[in-house]
């Protein structure tokens, strides 16, 4: 399985991811993972059933993993 770093570079605002870490066979499969938002009540990387809508990323290759497919490895959210 492929480690894909995913880096907003649109504008990001206070409480907002703006990269991930992610396990996907493909490069394509990586933009179609969300951010975990694990405990955060009002995490935006945009909300779950639209976070892709307005974003500009970009995807980077960084290694091999054992973790499956869809694993959000890493978060990188901008605390205000």
């Amino acid at each position: 399985m492929n480690l894909y770093l995913l880096e907003r570079t649109d504008d990001i605002g206070y409480d907002e991811f703006d990269s991930i870490i992610v396990a996907a066979p493909t490069e394509q499969a990586a933009c179609a993972i969300p951010p975990d938002c694990g405990h955060w009540m009002d995490c935006r990387w945009l909300p779950k059933e639209r976070w892709d809508e307005g974003l500009t990323l970009t995807v980077t290759l960084i290694g091999t993993t054992h973790y499956p497919a869809g694993t959000v490895v890493h978060e990188s959210f901008n605390a205000g």
